[in-house]
């Protein structure tokens, strides 16, 4: 006996509905409204099935029943599914509306897979694992478990996950790239058969500060905020968050809030107090911050992070002894070794709170954040992404071809760095500066895909038009011919 759902189930993209009824193994019919008129699509343990006159069956030659799609076939269908955005929709579920002449199964799994990456970087995917420091692990209890085909690459990082792993750490596996590692990982999730430690919020670093935890420091400040609006002309209070969003790797927790080492419990909650109600996310929209709000956001979680490490008496004496030692005045004095350790790490945080930005689109922020790390540590990387974030602005090309030639001299031997610096030399009109680094990255990587196409659509403009003569000459021609 069927069941209906018949309640508008809110927006919900069809790729999320492919996934709901995929990991809870539905059988039955999905009814989407697009247009005034009725799509249906059916499933039978989670796959999916078409109706042989349905338009994407017709459209995109869908394979019949116990074949596999072709990739591009994949494609065609997810785009489909993008374009109907999220419409109303709702389930019946048995078999009673299922006819027996239907196109299928067409893999559920596959699609969910494959649309869960396409159209992100590797920063997109990342964050939306939870960033590198999360522990992952394969769930044994998923119902999919031993049912999805995996390439061999998917099963290999599946069997290495039968214990936590954190994140960090599977991308700096030998023989394995990181951005492969970390697209692979959001394909598993995507079908459930991995996912964050569950344990992760009570061990390791990070576990201070929850997601619900977060949540519920943020509702306390814009309480006090309803209760006692600040009082700060707009021009002011931008002009202090900016100003703390440049320094923010730069501080240690005792910096951040502005207390000493020896300050009281009372002193350091009311400098949280006051340093939350300055940065608390609320402000982002009055102050115009508009696609700068994940900076804000930043600087909330890493006060209210300083304020529940110094606000215990055993996690503050465990940080002064991770810092470094303090001398009688009460001021740190750590050794130059340990400063040295203490500035490549602050530089390494500022790295990775930029590549958060980064996947967000906050470059104005992670701009400020490279420029700080390079101020303490001169890293390739940290130059390539600082290049990176500087080519999103066409105004901003002569900063970004400074920076990536930065980072080619640091790594000369990277071809990927010599093809970014060619692209932007080539967006700029210097081709023949662009061809040279795309011939030095194929000299370093023969094949480089990147670097072909380069060298393909200099020569291709070339022939189309090719470069006039500087005006000199052609007034001396002019003049001899006469």
């Amino acid at each position: 006996m069927s069941t209906e759902s018949a309640d508008a189930q809110g927006p919900q993209t069809l790729p999320a509905m492919l996934r709901e009824a995929l990991l809870r193994r539905r059988t039955g019919k999905l009814a989407v409204e697009v247009g005034g008129s009725e799509r249906s699509f059916f499933f039978v343990g989670g796959d999916l099935y078409l109706s042989r006159d349905h338009a994407l069956a017709k459209a995109t030659g869908a394979p019949g029943a116990g074949t596999s799609p072709e990739e591009g076939w994949i494609e065609k269908v997810l785009d489909y599914f993008d374009a109907l955005g999220a419409p109303n929709h709702h389930f019946t579920e048995g078999t009673a509306e299922i006819s027996t002449d239907l196109v299928g199964p067409i893999s559920t799994a596959t699609l969910v897979m494959t649309g869960s990456v396409r159209g992100r970087d590797e920063f997109q995917l990342l964050r939306s694992l939870g960033g590198e420091e999360v522990e992952v692990v394969a769930y044994r209890d998923s119902s999919l478990a031993g049912e999805v085909d995996l390439d061999p690459e998917e099963a290999f990082l599946l069997s290495r996950l039968e214990r936590p792993i954190a994140i960090k750490d599977l991308m700096r596996q030998p023989g394995l790239v990181s951005a492969e590692v970390v697209r692979r990982l959001c394909r598993l999730a995507a079908v459930g058969l991995i996912g964050p430690h569950r344990r992760y919020e009570t061990s390791g670093r990070g576990s201070l500060l929850s997601s619900k935890l977060l949540e519920r420091f943020n509702a306390r400040i814009a309480e006090e905020l309803d209760r006692e609006p600040l009082s700060l002309e707009p021009e002011e209070h931008r002009k202090k968050l900016a100003h703390l969003m440049a320094r923010l790797g730069g501080m240690n927790y005792y910096e951040l809030l502005g207390v000493s080492v020896g300050s009281s419990a009372d002193e350091i909650h009311a400098a949280y107090t006051r340093l939350a109600r300055l940065v608390h996310p609320r402000h982002a929209a009055a102050l115009g911050l508009g696609g700068r709000e994940a900076g804000v956001d930043l600087l909330f979680e890493r006060a209210t992070e300083a304020y529940l490490t110094l606000s215990d008496q055993d996690r503050r004496g465990q940080y002064l002894r991770d810092v470094g030692a303090f001398s009688e005045g009460g001021m740190f004095a750590p050794s130059e070794e340990k400063r040295k350790e203490e500035v490549e790490e602050l530089a390494a945080r500022n790295f990775r709170m930029a590549q958060g930005l980064v996947s967000r689109q906050d470059y104005y922020y992670a701009i400020e954040l490279l420029n700080q790390a390079i101020r303490m540590e001169a890293r390739s990387e940290y130059f390539a992404l600082l290049g990176h974030c500087q080519s999103q602005n066409p105004q901003w090309y002569d900063k970004a071809i400074a920076s990536y030639g930065r980072a080619v001299q640091l790594s000369p031997e990277d071809s990927d760095l010599r093809v970014n610096l060619g692209a932007i030399y080539e967006k700029t009109g210097h081709r023949a500066r662009a061809r040279v680094e795309y011939q030095a990255a194929l000299a370093i990587l023969p094949g480089h895909s990147g670097a072909v196409s380069g060298l393909h659509r200099i020569e291709s403009t070339a022939e189309a038009k090719p470069e006039s003569s500087p005006w000199w000459k052609k007034i001396l021609g002019s003049s001899r011919s006469g």
